[in-house]
């Protein structure tokens, strides 16, 4: 089974993490192309930042997720059974009617995802755009509207039985900049026999919550940001995060000091706290500019694979 993902427009950076996310999961049912029309232009790529590519990366049966451009949009690719348009409100609406179109054309199961929903009033050509694709569309995932916590982002310290790990991380927190600690919650992941790393006051303190035993489930899909020492258990944590639409720092990584990111989208940190906050912020780039948080994202991207599945049994 093929799947297609298509980004209309220029996407911000939580967008196409998100399609990123969906394409991993899709390819546990079939092969997936993501289509990126937008081109990146005068955009600085810091060392070990891949460009543009025809591989958006591997997925986890073992293939390639491959990538496409305007003209994979416009019709000039193979068929796919499935079409996804992820919707934003900066997004190109002629391009995405006009895949919408073309997906018609060649019966190819059509669905918006749709991850924010945009309340304010709309020109006329956008709700005649908004109601085409509508339309067209055999089904219609849309996102949770935002919510009152969405400036704060959950980084997690996974620390386990390394002291050194969480007094880094301590450090971190303590040299955050007034303006930016508002907007961060810090998780610290510890074994029961580690070194209690709480030591905080004031505005600190209530930023930052220790979580005491192994990683869960529900404690991994609520963090923006995953961060672990690169030589510890809990590093492949980091690259299910960014997987799953995340961010991920590993911490002493031997080329730190001179790739500052890997081809698989993970950051990379010496073992200092301010190379840690400097990571934290690269990773997440606008993280702050997106509507709901990521865990809200992972859910989104669950309906709509849970939306195909339906649609497969259906026939």
């Amino acid at each position: 089974m093929k799947s297609l993902v298509i980004l209309p427009g220029d996407a911000p950076r939580w967008v196409a993490d998100h399609a990123r996310h969906l394409a991993q999961r899709l390819t546990e049912i079939g092969r997936v192309t993501v289509v990126f029309s937008a081109r990146q232009k005068n955009r600085s790529l810091l060392p070990g930042q891949p460009g543009n590519g025809s591989v958006l990366g591997h997925s986890v049966a073992g293939y390639p997720i491959w990538t496409g451009r305007t003209s994979a949009a416009l019709g000039l690719r193979w068929s796919s059974k499935f079409t996804i348009i992820v919707l934003w409100p900066g997004a190109n609406g002629l391009l995405a009617c006009f895949a919408a179109l073309v997906a018609r054309l060649r019966r190819e199961r059509l669905i918006l995802d749709i991850p924010e929903r945009d309340s304010s009033v709309q020109p006329l050509r956008r709700r005649a755009e908004c109601w085409l694709l509508c339309s067209l569309a055999h089904e219609v995932v849309r996102g949770a509207p935002p919510s009152a916590d969405v400036q704060s982002r959950v980084v997690l310290m996974l620390c386990g039985e390394y002291d050194e790990m969480a007094r880094l991380a301590r450090r971190a927190a303590e040299g955050m900049a007034d303006s930016a600690v508002s907007r961060w919650t810090w998780r610290l992941q510890v074994d029961p026999a580690a070194v209690d790393p709480l030591g905080f006051e004031g505005r600190r303190e209530r930023h930052l919550i220790t979580d005491v035993g192994d990683p869960t489930p529900e404690l991994l899909n609520a963090a923006d940001v995953v961060v672990a020492d690169y030589d510890a258990p809990f590093a492949d944590l980091v690259r299910q995060s960014v997987l799953s639409g995340g961010a991920g720092v590993l911490v002493g990584h031997p080329v730190a000091g001179r790739v500052a990111r890997c081809h698989d989208g993970i950051w990379l940190a010496q073992r200092d706290s301010a190379a840690i906050l400097v990571a934290l912020e690269a990773s997440t780039g606008d993280a702050f500019d997106r509507p709901v948080p990521v865990a809200k994202m992972r859910e989104l991207t669950e309906r709509v694979v849970e939306t195909i599945s339906d649609m497969e049994l259906v026939g």
